[in-house]
């Protein structure tokens, strides 16, 4: 007898037993067992700017604004984004946004981006902080005291 693939992945045999193995996600039928709940899960993540009009027109705000600037090739680059995420989620009243240097290097020029990531904090168009590297408590403290 040939096994479904809920079959294979909750373990179940041709008896009906269950093995205590079960790869099956949650959501693969929607349902749930009694004692299992169901939990959406949003994450924001950071917008790309694309332009440097795009970038003059984000960095103008009257609020904080928080500018990651990247590159895909980047290791450090690629550990801190999460935690860039994170900080988006944790402070609504600052706006956030990411720069590939290779794509916009006439933007990096411009803010004289020379190690990756580099993090450039703004407010009203006027730069006000800046942190070099990965740096999550920086980061962090930076973003706490300009909010």
């Amino acid at each position: 007898m040939r096994k479904s693939p809920a079959q294979i992945y909750k373990g179940n045999t041709a008896e009906g037993s269950t093995s205590s193995l079960n790869l099956l996600p949650l959501h693969y039928n929607n349902q749930l067992t009694n004692n299992q709940t169901h939990t959406h899960i949003y994450t924001k993540m950071v917008k790309q700017i694309t332009s440097s009009a795009e970038f003059d027109s984000a960095i103008a705000a009257d609020k904080l604004v928080v500018v990651d600037f990247f590159a895909v090739w980047c290791g450090p680059c690629k550990l801190i984004a999460p935690m860039v995420d994170k900080f988006e989620q944790q402070y609504e009243n600052a706006a956030f946004y990411k720069v590939d240097v290779d794509e916009l290097s006439d933007v990096a020029q411009k803010n004289e981006i020379s190690s990756m990531p580099t993090l450039l904090f703004f407010k009203s168009g006027k730069q006000v902080a800046k942190v070099v590297g990965a740096n999550p408590a920086a980061i962090k403290q930076t973003i706490a005291a300009n909010v």
